[in-house]
């Protein structure tokens, strides 16, 4: 984590009050944990009496677009988001969405029944349902709804 430009300040030279607002700008551009912020996608992983439900947040992904593996206790759920064409006449102000791939690895807290497993991708949010089992045999592809 950056915390100062100035390795080095010497209390009896002032400096510009334009470049140390410069410097409180870089400080806090640079003052958040990068990955954590911009990178990680949000996942809640919760579980009931007979379920586990895993509920990821990413708006912009097609339903074709996503790859979920599931194992006996591990989930592998991968995504892919396409930039959206742009109009040649509009003028762009801001532009956040742009491409983007993911792909996480999720240890289950308890064996899964893959067979009975649910997929559903609505409002941005994708949720999946699985049973608990004692045991699981292998891979199983999930197909979103």
């Amino acid at each position: 984590m950056l915390r100062n430009l100035i390795p080095y300040t010497n209390n009896n030279y002032k400096i510009s009050p334009a470049f140390s607002e410069l410097e409180r700008s870089f400080n806090r551009l640079f003052d958040f944990d990068l990955p954590q912020k911009l990178f990680d996608t949000p996942v809640d992983l919760y579980e009931t009496e007979d379920k586990v439900t895993l509920e990821v947040g990413f708006p912009g992904i097609p339903q074709e677009n996503w790859d979920i593996e599931l194992t006996e206790n591990t989930i592998k759920i991968s995504g892919k988001r396409e930039e959206k064409a742009e109009d040649d006449k509009a003028v762009y102000h801001r532009k956040s969405y742009s491409s983007r791939e993911f792909s996480t690895y999720i240890d289950l807290p308890a064996k899964v029944d893959a067979n009975t497993a649910d997929a559903s991708y609505v409002d941005g949010i994708l949720k999946i349902q699985l049973d608990k089992l004692k045991s699981v045999p292998g891979t199983t592809k999930l197909v979103v709804k």
